[in-house]
């Protein structure tokens, strides 16, 4: 007969051993590392969780010994520092070696003491947070990601804003400016007739000075108004056939009129030169009259000329450059009648204009400036020739509109020439007729 103490006995062995075996099992299933190193940093004990490694490869050797690769030293490092501080401590290490992989472990590591309180090595538990890190950085990624692309979305918010409320402004100077003009253009012509009575010296000299003062502040606000309208975007063209020889012809007679100094103005059109295209005519008279008026400006004696002829496609090897109209195809108002569709018989001829004067000529120093707003080529040259610096950026603006191209030439005190090609439409065949107008 079995006593019953004998009985208690065999009942916790079994117990025993089915907690040993459940606690094997853990063990073996965990993504954990359990070991001891003493405080030469050698292990006395580890659970094997390496079945490539037998107990007598790790036993009595240090971390740096049996395993290679980055992380190994950092692991030691990081231990021998819990066992000299004596406090518990946990990180995060990353390895990479051919045991391991790519893996990254979060290590726990406390201090083991003797009875007299000295350290005499360290436990340490490691569990793999691979997947943990990898998802943790993925959503770092993600969040970097968002916060990129919201960060986008404002800048172009800001920017649209920005933009928009420019428009604004430019379109409200636009028409503050179209606004002023009206009334101003009037006093100007009042004064122009106040001037033809009689009036003495005094009244006399005092009139001239308000005819020149309007005539600038009119001219200021005619550029800002072009200006404006280019920067806006409300700067339409309308292509309609016109004789490029009677608009020279007049662009010159114009300056003539106007005309305060013993100037040679001439007007010199090419034999190839076609006797009709077509193109904007009005913006192309305020090219004209905005280089010669500002050649007649800088020229005290000699002439101030322009040249008009045809040249080959300055743009052979590329996309031809678009002719920009108001429309997606020209618009040509002939005989009262618009045309939406060009004519299979039309192509397009490049003509160049020169317009050439014998004055002050431009600093080198200066070219690379010309063409920006308010600018001219120096503080004296503004005071003396006044100006509002917008004349030669309308016309840049302009040309490149229509889909040409504007450049300058200029030697100081040998005069200056400004170059402008433009693409015109013209019919076949076309008929040429050279046509010179000079004055004096």
């Amino acid at each position: 007969m079995v006593s019953l103490s004998t009985f208690s006995l065999s009942l916790s062995l079994i117990e025993l051993s089915k907690l040993v075996f459940v606690l094997h099992f853990v063990l073996q299933n965990a993504p954990l590392v359990i070991g001891h190193q003493d405080n030469e940093m050698r292990y006395r004990f580890i659970y094997n969780h390496f079945p490539s490694l037998q107990e007598e490869d790790i036993i009595g050797k240090t971390d740096e010994e049996i395993f290679k690769g980055g992380g190994v030293k950092e692991s030691q490092d990081f231990k021998r520092e819990v066992l000299e501080i004596g406090l518990p401590a946990k990180r995060e290490i990353t390895f990479e070696s051919e045991l391991f992989g790519d893996k990254t472990f979060l290590f726990y590591v406390e201090p083991v003491f003797s009875k007299d309180g000295e350290t005499i090595g360290v436990n340490y538990m490691g569990m793999d947070i691979t997947d943990q890190v990898r998802r943790r950085e993925k959503m770092a990624k993600l969040r970097e990601e968002i916060a990129v692309q919201k960060a986008k979305e404002e800048e172009l918010n800001k920017t649209i804003n920005i933009t928009e409320e420019t428009m604004r402004v430019k379109q409200m100077l636009a028409t503050m400016s179209h606004e002023i003009r009206s009334p101003l253009s009037g006093v100007v012509s009042m004064a122009e007739i106040l001037s033809t009575t009689k009036l003495d010296n005094d009244q006399k000299q005092l009139l001239d000075v308000i005819l020149s003062s309007s005539v600038l502040v009119l001219q200021l606000i005619n550029d800002i108004l072009d200006h404006s309208k280019g920067e806006s975007g409300v700067m339409k063209l309308e292509a309609t056939k016109f004789r490029p020889r009677e608009v020279i012809n007049d662009v010159v007679q114009t300056a003539v009129a106007s005309l305060k100094k013993k100037l040679i103005l001439e007007g010199h059109v090419s034999d190839d030169v076609p006797l009709e295209i077509i193109g904007d005519v009005l913006w192309i008279r305020q090219i004209l009259t905005n280089l010669i008026s500002n050649a007649i400006k800088f020229t005290h004696q000699g002439k101030v000329e322009i040249n008009l002829y045809v040249i080959a496609d300055p743009y052979p090897q590329h996309e031809p450059k678009k002719i920009n109209t108001d429309d997606s195809s020209i618009s040509a108002k002939i005989n009262g009648h618009e045309e939406n569709e060009p004519e299979s018989h039309e192509t397009v001829v490049w003509i160049r204009c020169d317009v050439k004067d014998t004055g002050i000529g431009i600093p080198d120093t200066a070219l690379p400036n010309l063409f920006k707003k308010y600018t001219q080529a120096s503080a004296d040259t503004a005071r003396k020739y006044d100006g509002t610096g917008l004349g030669l950026v309308i016309c840049k603006q302009l040309v490149e509109l229509m889909g040409g191209h504007l450049t300058v030439s200029s030697k100081e005190h040998c005069g200056s020439t400004f170059t402008f090609d433009l693409p015109h439409k013209v019919s076949h065949p076309w008929s040429t007729l050279t046509k010179i107008t000079k004055h004096s």
